[in-house]
């Protein structure tokens, strides 16, 4: 996660997918107690 966020253009999002052919994230998890720190 990022602090500011970043923009890209739809040119730029384009290129990216030509050289990354697949997803590659991790379907998001419960927190199981856990706590998000700043």
């Amino acid at each position: 996660m990022l602090d500011q966020p970043v923009n890209v253009s739809a040119e730029q999002i384009h290129q990216f997918q030509s050289v990354v052919h697949h997803n590659n994230n991790r379907p998001i998890q419960p927190l199981n107690g856990r706590v998000i720190v700043d």
